[in-house]
């Protein structure tokens, strides 16, 4: 191999391994719409395709590079997903053999990985090497989620063994698959179980498969526990208001307490989402209840300074950090960045509330300013701004609420997610006007 070729490789092996990692820090910001992550995955595919053109050879300076380097989890991410579009299952299958359950960044980047070009076909042989290596059933488990691979009775199997690993994302898995004959196990064994990861995941798939004990279960907890809150945003009825309603007005609800009552979209949440925007630990989750129903927009510019870590200061720096001020440029300004986001002023909020609440009926549940039904959600699938746990929360309501399933992930990528966007559109225009807009459903039945 030519130094030309070996310096090519390695920056097209550098780029896709920085794009890899900023892509998944740009889920958690706040300004980064779903279609810009969509840009910077273009990028990432062009330098992976760059690769997929030197073939056998930049495949190889790929994993001498790792096994040089250290697994990296961008280059893991780029060589394996170069394997897969190569058509070199072997090597995948290498890479399988060698994962480390213990590491998340090295289990993340081999299943976001195979869920973005692993062949259809492949599912056999992973299947069976899962069974022979057991930690490869982790990212199975996620796979076939991911990708709605049918494999739910496989994963009823897994339930049943006395050591069946990750349950909590079995059943996640389960629920994504709508695999109905998961209800027994799942209502008998799992719903109920203290693990809290493992009680929310039963709930989510229950009720994505339409199983009315999961509302009730959830209404059970949820004056003493957060985790139902946002649960019963996305499934339950009216009954569900006056118990968020009642947490809400407490001193310190839980954020989760607030989104929940967002989601269910009763206008009576708007006073105490209006008394908590005063309040630090919860203004973000208040501001995004009120848009949640109001739809009005309203957003601010602000500096937000950068965090600071002690031990990456200078020791100058040091003092004047613990007493609370923070690192500063040379003209005295601190080190940070203005930000839009929604408005957390509560006198904002209260004039157009004032001005507009006329509009709103106390008898119609709201989203984004309109009685909400199927196009509504849609409409939050596809807003640019609509953040990235609220859009995957959009898609969970819209399989719990009107029995329509989709094989949608927030977190897929964007090329994917238009195409079945695209789908939801076609239904909605046809067999979503059959929804009465305004109030609440669960499997596709109106609620009492």
């Amino acid at each position: 191999m030519s130094d030309f070729l070996r310096s090519l490789y390695e920056q097209h092996l550098e780029e896709a391994a920085f794009l890899y990692a900023q892509r998944l820090t740009l889920f958690d910001d706040i300004e980064a719409t779903w279609l810009r992550i969509g840009e910077f995955e273009d990028r990432l595919d062009a330098q992976i395709d760059a690769l997929v053109t030197g073939g056998e050879d930049a495949l190889a300076f790929c994993r001498q590079n790792l096994q040089a380097g250290g697994f990296d989890p961008g280059g893991l991410y780029t060589t394996i997903c170069l394997c897969c579009r190569l058509g070199r299952k072997d090597l995948t299958q290498d890479w399988l053999h060698r994962c480390d359950p213990e590491s998340a960044d090295f289990m993340l980047a081999i299943n976001e990985a195979l869920n973005h070009s692993m062949p259809a076909e492949w599912v056999t042989d992973i299947l069976a090497l899962s069974e022979a290596h057991p930690p490869v059933t982790d990212i199975l488990v996620r796979l076939a989620g991911h990708r709605r691979l049918p494999l739910g009775s496989q994963l009823i199997n897994l339930l049943n063994r006395k050591d069946p690993g990750n349950v909590a994302e079995i059943i996640w898995a389960l629920g994504r698959l709508n695999y109905q004959d998961a209800r027994p196990i799942l209502i008998a064994a799992y719903l109920k179980d203290q693990d809290e990861s493992t009680a929310i995941s039963s709930s989510l798939a229950l009720l994505r498969l339409g199983e009315p004990t999961a509302i009730s279960h959830c209404s059970q907890f949820a004056a003493s526990q957060d985790w139902p809150n946002v649960l019963l945003g996305i499934g339950a009825g009216h009954s569900a208001v006056p118990v968020l309603l009642n947490k809400a007005y407490q001193d310190r609800p839980s954020p989760n307490c607030l989104i929940g009552l967002g989601l269910l979209g009763d206008i009576a949440a708007i006073e105490p989402f209006l008394k908590h925007l005063a309040d630090p630990q919860l203004s973000e989750s208040a501001a995004l209840g009120l848009n949640l129903i109001t739809g009005a927009e309203l957003y601010e510019e602000v500096f937000v300074p950068d965090e600071a870590e002690e031990d990456e200061l200078f020791p100058a720096e040091v003092e004047n950090f613990r007493q609370g001020r923070l690192p500063a440029r040379s003209d005295g300004k601190p080190f940070g960045a203005n930000i839009t986001r929604l408005s957390r002023n509560g006198e904002t909020w209260r004039v157009w509330w004032s001005q507009n609440r006329a509009r709103f009926n106390p008898a119609v549940r709201y989203r984004s300013g309109k009685p909400l039904g199927p196009k509504s959600l849609l409409e939050n699938l596809m807003y640019y701004k609509t953040p990235y746990k609220l859009r995957q929360l959009a898609y969970e309501e819209l399989v719990i609420r009107y029995g329509q399933d989709f094989p949608f992930e927030a977190d897929m990528l964007v090329t994917r997610q238009q195409q079945v966007l695209a789908d939801i559109s076609r239904w909605v225009s046809t067999e979503g006007t059959r929804f009465k807009e305004g109030i609440w459903y669960f499997a596709g039945q109106p609620l009492s």
